[in-house]
């Protein structure tokens, strides 16, 4: 046996579920039998294995903290001593809820970026906070969903943002806040796009997480910004993910590089509604929701399943 699933099921979220089932099904219709797996103990040398971990892992010990990403390179790395592939991989991982990560990557490749600080301690925050450049958000460094998110229009608002007891300033990033209205999700397995969207921010949000969203539009995502997406994966080495970027209310789409806002090696889905909608977080609760969600979910799994037999399986299976 070589290609099978890790059913990686230490979690509190429910999606993982119906990610296992949809792998399950693909592989039944394709007449393979996978080597379903629970632990690192029982992956098999040679063998290529996909899964779904997410930052419910760990009954959520570790979610919006720096150890999710560290905890799931771990558990990886596990699975890969044992002499096996896994998709995602611990080098995709390390960038999984880690905007630390990310922002490294994008300085060594000299990616277009919002710009972006960085301090260990709020004495030199407070220092050089008249140098910035305003209006911020104050990002949080691990997090998920937009947990976290602050925004700063100005000093005053800066530095009681600073002063405030909860603030942890390791856990934050300090990023200029573009002139946008929208920003895009591209979703990828290699160059493949999966239901990308224009996300339309509501009013006065600084979120750009789907449940904030007044509207998501699958049809208005601008061609050309596609290929700038799949090379970004390409720079990540990423075999599949999610990179999120954004066009400032000056830039020409058409002819200019993005900001590249975010990526991860994990995506979430956002399924076409059957009809037209003004709120997008009705959507996610009305009884057509789920139905559209597993058809999605499935679509993605086929495309990467279809991707790990066509690039490694079939050249090395025996």
């Amino acid at each position: 046996m070589k290609i099978g699933i890790i059913y990686c099921r230490d979690s509190i979220n429910t999606a993982q579920d119906i990610w296992f089932e949809s792998y399950k099904l693909i592989f039944e219709n394709l007449g393979i039998k996978p080597h379903i797996i629970f632990e690192p103990s029982e992956a098999k040398q040679g063998c290529y294995y996909i899964w779904r971990p997410s930052a419910g892992n760990f009954q959520g010990k570790y979610k919006n903290t720096k150890n999710i990403s560290l905890k799931l390179v771990e558990l990886a790395s596990q699975f890969e001593n044992m002499g096996s592939k896994i998709f995602p991989s611990s080098s995709n991982l390390k960038f999984y809820e880690n905007k630390i990560e990310i922002l490294n990557h994008v300085n060594i490749h000299n990616l277009k970026s919002p710009e972006t600080k960085t301090f260990s301690n709020v004495k030199d925050a407070l220092e050089v906070y008249e140098d910035f450049k305003y209006p911020l958000i104050l990002k949080h460094a691990y997090s998920c969903n937009s947990y976290g998110l602050m925004k700063a229009d100005n000093i005053d608002e800066l530095v009681c943002c600073l002063k405030d007891k909860s603030f942890n300033i390791d856990n934050y990033i300090f990023q200029r806040r573009l002139s946008i209205n929208k920003d895009i999700r591209v979703n990828f397995v290699k160059r493949q796009n999966i239901l990308s969207y224009c996300r339309y921010l509501s009013k006065n949000s600084i979120s750009s997480a789907s449940r904030f969203a007044s509207r998501i539009d699958h049809f208005s995502v601008p061609f050309q910004t596609y290929e700038y997406a799949y090379n970004i994966g390409e720079i990540f080495d990423f075999p599949f993910g999610g990179v999120d970027f954004a066009f400032d209310e000056t830039q020409d789409y058409t002819s200019e590089e993005p900001f590249l806002l975010e990526i991860s090696p994990l995506f979430d889905l956002n399924p076409i509604p059957n009809k037209p909608i003004k709120e997008w977080s009705r959507f996610k609760k009305s009884i057509f929701w789920n139905k559209r969600y597993k058809s999605a979910i499935l679509q993605a799994a086929n495309l990467q399943i279809n991707y790990i037999l066509y690039n490694y399986y079939l050249n090395n299976h025996d």
